[in-house]
């Protein structure tokens, strides 16, 4: 359920942490005062932050870097397949239009959903929540900060692309005299793989809701 106009002017004047002066560690939750911001936590001894450093402008720059490699990611190849009649390049989209072709239908929309769909789902969402930080919107804050949660869930898995986009490359109908060899295309996507992750890590959720208190 979304926040209804009195659920927002409700929030808005009940004081959050920030406004009393609290901050909590980011690793063990211990609460002090923000007096302390920048010294170390009294129980674990992590560095105090009220927000993490230019949380914006880092994911902003990870996920342009993402968006970069995302096209040589599916238009290179990934692998190239060597057998006795000569090479063969597999970039990702030729490979889902080959399994389908093929008659491997639930294949090609497997590599299509993990390889092509999924990482370009993630670079949309993370502009989403960081257009929203910009344009302070407390449009649907529940539902993003939902999405932000499971977008830290499915980072917590996402090298498992790599290992599927490898494996699923691997089904050529070649025979046992075939040898596949990693293309260019692999680096790229390991690349977007790596960097949406890092940008999720970035952002700071908690900017989203700093909008409210304003």
């Amino acid at each position: 359920m979304e926040l209804g106009e009195s659920d927002h002017r409700m929030l808005a004047s009940v004081r959050s942490a920030k406004q009393m002066g609290l901050l909590s560690c980011r690793t063990c939750h211990q609460i002090h005062v923000q007096s302390m911001e920048q010294l170390r936590c009294v129980q674990c001894g992590r560095k105090l932050q009220q927000r993490k450093t230019n949380s914006v402008t880092r994911s902003w720059m990870l996920l342009a870097a993402a968006m970069l490699a995302y096209f040589p990611a599916i238009l290179f190849p990934i692998t190239v397949i060597q057998t006795s009649a000569g090479k063969t390049n597999s970039a990702i989209i030729s490979r889902v239009i080959d399994l389908w072709l093929a008659g491997d239908g639930l294949v090609a929309l497997l590599m299509l959903a993990t390889s092509v769909m999924f990482p370009l789902a993630k670079i949309v969402s993370l502009a989403v929540l960081l257009l929203s930080v910009e344009r302070r919107s407390i449009w649907h804050l529940r539902k993003k900060t939902r999405l932000f949660r499971f977008l830290e869930i499915v980072s917590r898995w996402t090298m498992l692309d790599v290992f599927v986009v490898i494996l699923l490359t691997s089904f050529v109908q070649a025979g046992n005299i075939a040898k596949i060899i990693p293309g260019p295309g692999i680096l790229s996507f390991s690349a977007v793989v790596l960097l949406t992750m890092i940008a999720s890590r970035t952002f700071d959720s908690r900017l989203l809701w700093d909008s409210l208190d304003e």
